[in-house]
């Protein structure tokens, strides 16, 4: 009696980390166009490689080709898909087509926000399915993926109307352990790397964590730490934990079991 219910136990808390690694893929928000613009100079196909091979390396989808949305994504590895519009994302069946969907501006340059409120329902729906989407030049908007519309003073940088200044490029951006962790190198200067950066003080603390920090440029903003390359859920964002009532509520069982057997 007693192994069948801490296997039940055991199966309770099973289920709970199951749920909790697929409640949702990867989101990331990267300030760089190293992956559309700089491809062609050294480092910059380096980076692109390591880009598309981190996004498709959740375990769910890395058999999977990459989505891009844009179609000006120079270099790209082959199997990458890329279109101007968005193509269905998943099969009759439910199953996701792709390893990950990375929003490139239209055309290759600023303007993520015009992506349609259909297409983020879509991105939406693969990233809760454990897709991962990434989203390059970041300025804001796009609520309909992320679910927040972070203020325009939390973001620096190139392009960000209303935004918190800071340099329009710059080029001492440091990848961090956690970047190297996961297959990125820094690379050598590109003359100009970045073009926007993330104030930590506000998406830290809605779970982002910083691959990339921007460097000295952002300094003199003297709001703390700026980031130009954020990751969020899933496999390759931050882990995603068992949720601490399931655990501890689960734990407390099993104690009262083996505490149960001893009398």
């Amino acid at each position: 009696m007693f192994k069948k219910f801490v296997s039940t136990i055991a199966a309770v808390v099973g289920l709970g980390l199951a749920a909790g690694a697929a409640s949702a893929g990867t989101i990331v928000l990267e300030g760089s166009d190293a992956s559309t613009f700089h491809s062609g100079q050294p480092g910059g196909a380096a980076y692109l490689t390591q880009l598309f091979t981190y996004l498709k390396s959740d375990s769910t989808f890395n058999d999977k080709p990459v989505f891009v949305l844009g179609g000006d994504m120079h270099g790209a590895p082959a199997g990458t898909v890329e279109s101007e519009t968005l193509l269905p994302l998943f099969d009759g069946s439910g199953a996701a087509l792709y390893s990950a969907v990375y929003v490139q501006s239209p055309g290759g340059c600023c303007s993520e926000r015009s992506v349609s409120a259909a297409d983020q329902s879509a991105i939406a729906a693969f990233v809760d399915a454990g897709g991962s989407v990434a989203i390059q030049n970041y300025t804001g908007g796009l609520a309909g993926i992320l679910g927040f519309d972070a203020p325009q003073s939390m973001i620096g940088g190139y392009d960000v109307t209303g935004g918190a200044g800071g340099p329009g490029c710059f080029d001492t951006q440091v990848f961090l352990p956690t970047a190297i962790a996961k297959g990125f190198v820094q690379p050598p200067p590109l003359g100009c790397w970045g073009h926007q950066a993330y104030d930590m003080s506000y998406f830290g603390a809605l779970g982002f964590v910083s691959l990339v920090d921007s460097g000295r440029e952002f300094s003199s903003l003297g709001s703390g730490v700026w980031s130009s390359f954020l990751a969020k859920g899933g496999e390759l964002g931050s882990t995603v934990p068992v949720p601490g009532t399931l655990l501890l509520a689960g734990l407390a069982l099993v104690g009262l079991g083996v505490a149960q057997r001893r009398r």
